[in-house]
């Protein structure tokens, strides 16, 4: 199957890059890897450059059999066995410090840092440097205590009804001080509490 593959694919290609690599599955890697085989391994006998990119944070593609394991183990025989460089990319240029901060302080320590030990289904979580500035006169973040809230007699749709009447009278306050509507948004984790967010709204 491997020679096969490496008919088809062209001896000639000198160069493969493998984007979003963190939704590869075992299958798609023993191609590739038996297609590298072929050549006596990866960086001999003529095998192409192959150059994988990816954020193994972000692998959510299970439905399609994609495995993060595939990354972290890629990963380790990359810096383990000397196949290759692996280089983090450690800058954010989307988001100000400020927010950047926000998420270490609220989930770096919880999901541990490059040095703990985990199983091989854990990524480690990196902290990055923002690199873009702040603007003046926007708070980056804001926290919203919600009254009621800590009742633990409340259920998930009693819950997110308080939560939707506040981000809602928070959006009317923005819309107030002159944000443009198309300026906010709503990330929701699930479609299952819309309707309670489109009432509000």
């Amino acid at each position: 199957a491997a020679a096969w593959l490496q008919q088809r694919l062209d001896v000639r290609l000198r160069q493969l890059l493998v984007d979003e690599f963190q939704d590869t599955s075992p299958l798609q890697w023993h191609a590739l890897f038996g297609w590298l085989a072929a050549y006596g391994g990866a960086g001999g006998g003529g095998a192409p450059a192959v150059f994988i990119v990816g954020d193994p944070k972000q692998s959510i593609y299970r439905f399609r059999r994609a495995d993060v394991t595939v990354w972290t183990g890629v990963e380790r025989e990359f810096m383990a066995e000397g196949l290759g460089r692996v280089i983090a990319l450690e800058e954010n240029f989307r988001s100000v410090p400020a927010i950047v901060g926000f998420v270490d302080a609220a989930v770096g320590a919880v999901l541990g840092g490059t040095g703990a030990a985990r199983p091989a289904f854990e990524v480690a979580y990196q902290s990055l440097k923002a690199t873009r500035d702040p603007r003046p006169g926007v708070t980056p973040v804001e926290l919203m205590v919600l009254d009621g809230a800590d009742d633990l007699k409340l259920n998930v749709e009693q819950s997110r009804t308080l939560e939707a009447a506040a981000i809602a009278a928070r959006m009317r306050e923005l819309r107030a001080e002159g944000a443009a509507w198309r300026d906010m948004a709503i990330l929701l984790t699930s479609w299952g509490s819309l309707d309670i967010y489109e009432r509000a709204l």
